[in-house]
C-alpha cells in the first residue's frame, strides 16, 4: 500500500473537522478489531482530535485540527503522525495557504500520496447528514487503500 493523506479541504466552519472525527468513531465501530493508539486513550469528540488507530497491521492518523496557526502548523503535529509511521493520514485544511503547504511538504518529505478531498457543505442542507456521509465515503476509500484497490 501506498502511504496516502487524506486531506478534508474547505473554508473555515464547513464541516472538516466532524467529518474527521466521524471517520474515527466509525472505523472504531465497524472495525471491532481496531485499537485506539494507546489503547487507554480517552477521545473527547467534542473536541478536535490528534490521534491514531491501528486495524491489522495498518495505522491510521487523524488530525482534526486544520486551520492557520492551528496545532498542525504550531506543534507540527502531521509530521508527528508521518514519525510514528502511519500508513494513511486523515487531516483537515483550508483550500489555499500555510495548511495546504504543510500537507504538500509532509508528503514530499516522507513520500506520501495526497488526496484532497472537500468537504460537503451547504448553508441550507444538514450539516450533520452532510457529514456523516463524507466521512462513509472516506471510510470506503480507507478500505480500498487498505486492499490495494487505489
Amino acid at each position: 500500500m501506498k502511504k496516502t493523506i487524506i486531506a478534508i479541504y474547505g473554508r473555515e466552519n464547513e464541516g472538516k473537522s466532524e467529518t474527521i472525527k466521524n471517520v474515527h468513531k466509525s472505523l472504531l465501530y465497524k472495525f471491532p478489531n481496531a485499537k485506539k493508539i494507546p489503547e487507554n486513550q480517552k477521545i473527547d469528540y467534542s473536541e478536535d482530535i490528534n490521534t491514531c488507530i491501528s486495524i491489522n497491521d495498518f495505522i491510521i492518523g487523524f488530525e482534526s485540527q486544520g486551520d492557520p496557526k492551528s496545532r498542525m502548523i504550531n506543534e507540527n503535529t502531521l509530521n508527528n503522525l508521518a514519525e510514528k509511521n502511519c500508513d494513511i493520514i486523515i487531516c483537515a485544511s483550508r483550500s489555499k495557504g500555510e495548511t495546504v503547504h504543510k500537507v504538500n511538504e509532509i508528503a514530499n518529505e516522507f513520500n506520501y500520496n495526497v488526496l484532497w478531498i472537500s468537504s460537503f457543505f451547504s448553508r441550507q442542507l444538514n450539516t450533520e447528514f452532510l457529514n456523516k456521509k463524507a466521512s462513509e465515503n472516506i471510510i470506503e476509500i480507507i478500505k480500498g487503500l487498505m486492499l490495494n484497490q487505489l
